[in-house]
């Protein structure tokens, strides 16, 4: 018992601080954000999907678009994707061998 106690501890101290560091740098990368795609050209899903990942909607979906790692802003309420973060975050991938496929 006092081993799960001590782990619940753990992971709620964890939680707590990761809070608090998001909190603090939260501002800095909000403005990292924007500085990085002030000026960039922002395409919408179909865009992307058609310039960028050249392949179907779905499957644009299934492995790019859904990874919650996958550059985007919302300009309203609409997402949309900043070509150079995209095309960063696919060099990325790649160089790391995390492709899943690329049409």
């Amino acid at each position: 018992m006092t081993g799960l106690l001590n782990e619940t501890v753990v992971e709620r101290e964890i939680q707590e601080t990761t809070t608090k560091c998001f909190e603090k740098f939260k501002y800095e990368l909000l403005a990292s954000i924007k500085e990085a795609t002030e000026d960039e050209e922002l395409l919408t899903r179909a865009q992307v999907t058609k310039r960028i990942l050249k392949c179907s909607p779905n499957t644009a979906d299934k492995y790019y678009l859904n990874d919650p790692t996958f550059p985007f802003v919302y300009q309203g309420e609409e997402k949309r994707y900043p070509k150079k973060l995209v095309t960063q975050w696919i060099a990325q991938k790649a160089s790391r061998g995390g492709m899943k496929y690329f049409g």
